[in-house]
């Protein structure tokens, strides 16, 4: 790899799916993380709980809920 150009393709055919194949990919809804909860039988309504998903910010968030609990 000589140039900016190929280093730059290369690191791109190295990304998950998204990044490879644009916005078709996205799923904008919670449809089949809810159908996964139906088949378990709906555990998150045994017990109270909180669930902290994404790329950026769980450990603050995270820390925050426990902040404001403790209080």
């Amino acid at each position: 790899m000589d140039s900016y150009e190929e280093i730059i393709s290369w690191m791109f055919q190295q990304l998950p799916v998204y990044q490879n194949s644009g916005s078709k990919n996205y799923k904008i809804d919670l449809k089949k993380t809810w159908s996964f909860m139906n088949y378990l039988e709906s555990p998150q309504e045994t017990f109270p709980c909180f669930h902290i998903g994404g790329t950026n910010g769980k450990g603050s968030t995270s820390h925050m809920i426990s902040s404001i609990l403790m209080h």
